[in-house]
């Protein structure tokens, strides 16, 4: 009776093993569908946690985000600014701000002619 309660248990037990396993691989796939955005703008405001960029979309910084100055060297976070011109790369979030993931720090606005000298910049 005790082994048959034992394998019941583990039988239970792998199934919620398997069944959680499916929800993170459907998690996962989610994930990768929703929309990347790359962009460019001015910034308006910045707080340490989120900044918004060019007057209306609401850029998120994750712990995983990563900060670069114009030649693609990581920087600290310290360098960005209101007012300060950003490369942005990130996954849109439910509300339509961005997840960034990859924030470049950049002189200027880059015109299309300026792009050889900004390789990290993907021109849509």
């Amino acid at each position: 009776m005790k082994r048959a309660k034992i394998a019941v248990f583990a039988i239970l037990f792998g199934l919620l093993v398997a069944f959680s396993a499916s929800a993170r691989d459907k998690d996962a796939e989610v994930e990768d569908l929703r929309e990347y955005r790359l962009f460019q703008g001015v910034v308006g405001a910045y707080d340490g946690a989120t900044m918004t960029v060019n007057e209306n979309i609401t850029v998120v910084m994750t712990q995983d985000t990563k900060v670069y100055d114009s030649r693609s060297k990581e920087t600290s976070r310290l360098g960005i600014k209101v007012g300060k011109w950003v490369y942005v790369e990130g996954p849109v979030r439910e509300d339509k701000g961005v997840d960034a993931e990859k924030v470049y720090i950049l002189p200027r606005h880059i015109e299309q002619k300026d792009l050889p000298n900004y390789p990290f910049i993907q021109a849509p």
